[in-house]
């Protein structure tokens, strides 16, 4: 339906002339009916299978069943359209009834000023409910996605921290959304020294998560080719400046290697948040600087 003046009804009627009366009144006030109708439960089910309805309008008595008995059909089958009940002899208790049911509405055949009112309304609403429940389905699907890229990304972080004599390695990463563009793991490096490393993807959800799966795997594969620390960050940054099209969207990341023989730690940082070593009475011996850009946003940085 492009408008509310373009309507296709399903009438359940066995009058022409109803059906007619109630076309020309939709036509004088500047309507743009189509219109099916039926007379039975099996030509019911047969139209309503098959067209894409904005409205029902039913009379209450049929020579094969009534309204309440189409009623309870479109109910049945979960239908969601806006259903109207119109009829010359239907009496307060049925009337109570079919809006018990489900119907919006019910209009007297000889009292029709209610009818036009009743129809906008009506189509209004649904419009209103078929878009909140096309968001839900959105938003539902998006979930689902999200759930999977969770289970995906988590499967991304080291499972066990490396276990080196003299020290407690541990890390963990807590997104505030399904995914997210926090990063942390352990890196065997060239040298035989541990790679620690602490990243953050600028912004939240699945867009970051991606990003940071590509930071990873680039990460690894230079921490395979190259010992110095400087040099593996400046690698990193060209390919992520050339992957990253939206200049808006950073990584911040530090890198250090610990070397477990001689009890040492060297480290670089392209913008992140500052490291500290910290003494067994919990003062702060050394902050870890960060003295360089973040990651993609210029091409050839130097890094140290």
């Amino acid at each position: 339906m492009e408008n509310d003046k373009n309507i296709n009804i399903l009438f359940i009627e066995d009058s022409e002339e109803d059906i007619e009366l109630i076309l020309r009144l939709l036509k004088k006030n500047n309507f743009t009916p189509i219109h099916t109708s039926v007379d039975s439960i099996q030509g019911l089910k047969n139209s309503i299978s098959k067209n894409n309805f904005d409205i029902i309008l039913a009379d209450y008595s049929l020579p094969s069943f009534n309204g309440l008995e189409a009623l309870e059909f479109i109910k049945s089958e979960k239908i969601d359209l806006p259903f109207i009940l119109i009829s010359g002899s239907v009496g307060e208790e049925i009337a109570v009834e079919a809006m018990r049911l489900g119907a919006v509405d019910y209009i007297m055949k000889h009292n029709m000023t209610r009818l036009l009112p009743a129809i906008e309304r009506e189509i209004r609403e649904f419009k209103i409910r078929l878009h909140r429940q096309q968001i839900q389905e959105i938003l539902k699907e998006k979930n689902e996605q999200l759930k999977i890229a969770k289970i995906i990304q988590s499967g991304l972080f080291p499972q066990s921290p490396p276990k080196l004599a003299g020290f407690d390695i541990a890390g963990n990463s807590y997104p505030a959304e399904e995914t997210g563009g926090d990063y942390f793991d352990f890196i065997q490096m060239l040298d035989n020294t541990i790679g620690l490393v602490v990243g953050d993807v600028s912004g939240h959800g699945l867009g970051p998560s991606l990003l940071m799966s590509s930071t990873r795997a680039y990460l690894r594969a230079f921490c395979l080719n190259f010992i110095d620390l400087g040099k593996i960050l400046e690698n990193l940054n060209h390919v992520l400046f050339e992957d990253i099209s939206d200049r808006k969207r950073f990584v911040t990341l530090f890198l250090a290697s610990l070397d477990p023989i001689e009890k040492s730690i060297l480290f670089s940082s392209a913008g992140h948040t500052s490291g500290y070593i910290i003494d067994k009475d919990g003062q702060i011996k050394h902050e870890l600087k960060s003295m360089n850009l973040p990651l993609g946003i210029q091409d050839s940085v130097k890094y140290e």
